[in-house]
């Protein structure tokens, strides 16, 4: 199952900014390193992330449940630059807050 913390801190690494489809909410670097992150302790799956511009959902691999957190604002940016040009942005950490 996966677990749907308050707040959860994510590290964007150089293989997600390698990796990461620009424009894509699925795919994007950042979706990809949450992706990574919440699905760590799960022994049923990869978690759908989704991240949009002020806010990332987050499905277990059932679609059974779902949660939604803000973006904050340096996320935003770095997804914003990321979109139009990957090789502009760095590796770096953000902290999602939970909303429902």
């Amino acid at each position: 199952m996966i677990l749907f913390p308050d707040n959860i801190e994510v590290e964007v690494t150089e293989e997600d900014i390698e990796k990461g489809v620009p424009g894509s909410p699925e795919f994007c670097a950042v979706s990809r390193a949450l992706r990574r992150t919440v699905s760590k302790d799960s022994s049923e799956g990869e978690a759908g992330t989704y991240v949009y511009r002020d806010t990332l959902t987050i499905r277990d691999p059932d679609d059974k449940a779902s949660a939604i957190y803000d973006v904050p604002p340096d996320a935003r940016r770095f997804i914003w630059r990321f979109d139009r040009n990957r090789f502009s942005v760095e590796p770096a950490r953000f902290r999602f807050r939970r909303t429902r």
